[in-house]
Order: structure tokens, then sequence, then C-alpha cells
């Protein structure tokens, strides 16, 4: 059995002493790994290269092999940005260890593929990166609800999110419990909302303490229950901030 696709190198790791398994992000066959010989003629394998992969395997339950032609290598237009560098190997860590293996996700495929290809042109990287793991969180099915207050039914002044439900609630309904809500970034992703920079840096944090806490307190327990949050998106954070 055998395959071609493009795909987005998300990890690869040492097997041998001249091979490593390969972990791609891919269009139609979703996160797929294979083993793969390092030779002379390899292409870089760094986190976020696209590539042109075949996938080959007698039965397709097996890890098969790997041969791939790198399209573009992304990290080596930002090497002098480290913490951009920092953001793109956080987004493939978390793809890397949170979406199950051989599932179609083209929505992540596509956003990953733009974020990683235009990093170095992006004016607010943060702000992207938010919009990724809002959009990881929604595709794994840990979206939230934001369509009305879950407890009045109000669709206007929404202010609050609930941390146990992913449900808005209005600020009447929520204010009372503002300390166990998360306030939530309304309009967050609407272009046409105006605010300085120093307001848009305040709604990108509240943000990614939302995201943040989502993956940590669903996807990841869910996924990998022995596993935390990986330390690179702290290091990223902290690089940002």
């Amino acid at each position: 059995m055998n395959w071609t696709d493009e795909g987005i190198v998300l990890s690869a790791k040492p097997l041998a002493e001249k091979s490593i398994v390969l972990s791609l992000l891919t269009k139609e066959n979703g996160l797929h790994k294979g083993v793969m010989r390092l030779t002379k003629r390899t292409g870089s394998v760094e986190p976020g290269n696209h590539v042109h992969a075949i996938w080959k395997s007698r039965l397709s339950a097996h890890l098969g092999t790997y041969t791939i032609e790198v399209n573009d290598t992304p990290i080596a237009r930002i090497m002098t940005q480290s913490k951009c560098i920092l953001l793109l190997k956080t987004i493939t860590t978390l793809v890397d260890m949170l979406l199950p293996e051989r599932h179609s996700y083209p929505i992540i495929y596509e956003y990953v593929k733009e974020i990683c290809s235009s990093l170095h042109n992006l004016s607010d990287p943060l702000f992207d990166y938010a919009r990724f793991e809002h959009l990881l969180i929604h595709e794994m099915g840990f979206g939230f609800d934001l369509s009305k207050c879950a407890l009045c039914k109000k669709v206007t002044e929404l202010v609050y999110l609930s941390p146990k439900s992913g449900r808005g609630a209005c600020y009447t309904c929520g204010h009372p419990y503002k300390g166990k809500l998360f306030t939530y970034p309304w309009g967050f992703f609407d272009d046409t909302i105006s605010i300085d920079k120093e307001q848009k840096n305040k709604r990108i944090l509240e943000m990614l303490k939302i995201t943040g806490f989502f993956l940590s307190e669903y996807a990841i327990k869910q996924v990998r229950a022995s596993e935390k949050m990986p330390t690179i998106r702290e290091q990223m954070l902290e690089a940002f901030n």
C-alpha cells in the first residue's frame, strides 16, 4: 500500500543510526508517521517544512516508510527571529501531540501551512497563534458556545465564559460569579473592530489564557492523560512578553 501527499514536518525522532521516525501533518491523510532513512540526498526535516511525501507499507496498519522532497523551509526565513522560531515549534509540537493519527483535518492543515509559510511577514504573530489554538480546540471538538447566554439565553452583552461548559454568559448572569468565569474578549476575530495596540495585546493574552486552559484541562487530559502542556508554549509566551 502507498500514497502520495503534501505535508508539514512536525517532528523527526531518531530510530537508528541512519533512520528517523518522521511525523507529518498531511493534507489528505492527516497526522501520519513513518520511518525514513537519512542519506546525503535527504532533505531538511526541520519542523514547519512543507514537503512532498510518498508513504509505502505492505499493510496499512504498519508504520511504513517515507520518502520526501522538501518544497519550502519556513524556518530558514526566521533564523534571526528567535520568538517566531519558538512560536513555529509550539504549533508543530501541539499538533503532533494532540491530533489523532491518520484522521484528516483539512482546516487545521491549511491554517498551519499558512502560518508557517508567512510567519516572517506577520505583523502580529501572537494574534495568529491565538487564532491557531482557538481553531485547534474547535476542530478537536472542545469549542466554545458563544451564541447566547447559557442561563438567560440573551444574545447581547456576553462578557463571560464558563471554564466547565465552554458556554457564554451575559454580564447580568455572570457578574455574581465572575471569580469563577473567564472574561472573554468578544469580537476577538472581528477585523472591523479598531482598538489600540495595548488593548489588542491585553485581549490576546485573555484569549491565550482561555485556550491554554481548555487545551490543558480537556484536550491534553483526554488525549495524553499522563502529560502536561509542553514547556515550549510557556517559553514562547515569555519571549513575546
